[in-house]
């Protein structure tokens, strides 16, 4: 098989694959918020680019991507489209299905936002169970997060919403789609008090233990920026994209 994109062929030649053995890469995104400077396709953009050259390097089969996602927390800005969680569940059940009643058997999703981790982890666990399916997922900016720290070049250390890391890719991969004057470096506030509050998320701290502490996310962040842009590059992008690839490749390789 030349091709990369699994919509690209036909329902025949996809019946004359070898299935069982195929590994279909299911690109995770959202429709949200980024900060001021970001597009709101930002997780779909980088999970689908990393699941077309990933399949393009091993011969897995980038499925369609999902371009929206569970971003409740967010809709206090204009743009963003949150699925209930309960329906993005749904959707990623009705897709698996699909492709495990035509006999593929080894999925991973490659997920470019937080928030539909949960949805994967009910239905792969339904999957794995009752229909002896192989699934893995990959989050891929908790593995940026892993990988920032031997990256030499890079100021923020760990990953941080529409900060550092996350602007880089998108300056590598979609420049024109980046708007640097309007950035700006703003972080996570917490109020007063012995609560921490250090992601939109809820991550929390008390006492100097992590906890969960659901607030309004404009209380957190005027702009929706929780780390600094500023510092990001192409050419940081470019390296951050390809330990990703490299990485992944590896993964579906050995999956």
């Amino acid at each position: 098989m030349k091709r990369h994109q699994f919509s690209a062929y036909s329902w025949q030649e996809i019946g004359e694959t070898d299935r069982a053995n195929t590994t279909i890469l299911i690109p995770l995104g959202s429709t949200e918020q980024e900060g001021t400077h970001l597009p709101l396709g930002v997780d779909t953009f980088v999970a689908e680019s990393l699941a077309h050259e990933v399949a393009k390097e091993t011969g897995a089969l980038a499925g369609p991507a999902l371009p929206l996602g569970y971003s409740e927390w967010f809709l206090e800005f204009s743009g963003t489209i949150s699925l209930k969680l309960e329906t993005l569940t749904q959707v990623l059940r009705e897709y698996t299905s699909c492709l495990i009643r035509h006999g593929f058997r080894k999925l991973i999703f490659i997920n470019g936002h937080a928030g539909n981790s949960t949805a994967v982890d009910v239905v792969a666990r339904e999957c794995t169970m009752s229909q002896s399916a192989r699934i893995a997922m990959v989050e891929i900016w908790k593995l940026a997060n892993l990988m920032a720290a031997d990256i030499p070049d890079l100021k923020e250390k760990s990953f941080k919403h529409a900060g550092e890391i996350m602007t880089s890719v998108m300056l590598y991969l979609h420049p024109d789609m980046v708007t640097m004057d309007r950035a700006r470096v703003e972080y996570v506030k917490s109020g007063q008090g012995p609560f921490k509050a250090k992601s939109s998320l809820g991550l929390a701290e008390f006492k100097g233990m992590e906890i969960t502490v659901y607030e309004e996310t404009k209380t957190l962040t005027e702009s929706g920026i929780m780390g600094d842009p500023l510092s990001a590059t192409a050419q940081k992008g470019e390296m951050i994209f390809n330990r990703l690839k490299s990485y992944l490749a590896e993964m579906v390789t050995n999956f």
